[in-house]
């Protein structure tokens, strides 16, 4: 059972994260499984917005020093993911990943039982819209090398970022990330190789350090000489 400490820590809190932390233990002590979405539906009479869920997920993790997934609240995927892998998950449910517009990541992934690729490398884009034009323009079919194609649509999300993780402790192949080289891309990047500071006690688990950031940088853009009517 999981309980949450008598500390005057807990003084500092606003009433409504105080009820979310009591809340989230008492789903966590279900030992089911919950969408971090699907718990802000349930109690959002009592919170303003999703982020004061999340924080309390965040702080419970923190205290039992446990990634949520393993307490059974897990975020929504959004990623999607193409290319040479099957994944196998328990019950024997296997995933191909050749679907042409890509397949969803799975959300659970302790469910995953076997990682099957012949895959040379791990390609992250920034954008669904650039996912879907590289695989669009055939890139998977002119390249020598097979690889696989994935996209956190965006700010990259946990599960996403989990994932990658995973298949590059299992395939342990290169993993290479194509952003804009703007602040907001950069920033994409940053996450995906250290991590970020609201999830810092998470980084062993999502962190992946030896990701390359490939396409053009801020410095090469001067020298370029593009013009700002451009």
């Amino acid at each position: 059972m999981l309980h949450i400490p008598n500390s005057p820590y807990f003084g500092l809190y606003n009433p409504p994260f105080r009820f979310m932390i009591l809340s989230l233990t008492s789903y966590i002590n279900t030992f089911s499984i919950f969408y971090s979405r699907e718990l802000y539906y349930q109690v959002k009479n009592f919170v303003r917005c999703p982020i004061q869920v999340n924080s309390a997920v965040n702080f419970i993790s923190c205290i039992i020093e446990e990634p949520p997934w393993d307490f059974g609240i897990h975020a929504t995927q959004k990623g999607l993911v193409y290319g040479d892998l099957t994944i196998t998950l328990s019950g024997n449910e296997i995933i191909n990943c050749n679907t042409f517009r890509g397949t969803l990541i799975p959300h659970n992934l302790n469910k995953i039982t076997k990682l099957e690729s012949n895959a040379s490398f791990i390609l992250i884009v920034e954008k669904d819209s650039i996912f879907q034009k590289l695989l669009d323009e055939g890139l998977p079919n002119r390249l020598p090398r097979t690889f696989i194609l994935i996209t956190g649509k965006g700010s990259s999300d946990v599960c996403t970022r989990l994932f990658i993780k995973k298949l590059w402790q299992i395939l342990y192949i290169p993993v290479f990330a194509l952003v804009d080289a703007d602040p907001y891309g950069i920033e994409i990047m940053l996450t995906y190789r250290f991590g970020s500071v609201a999830l810092a006690h998470l980084s062993d688990y999502l962190a992946l350090p030896s990701l390359r950031w490939i396409g053009i940088h801020p410095k090469e853009i001067i020298s370029l000489n593009i013009t700002k009517q451009a």
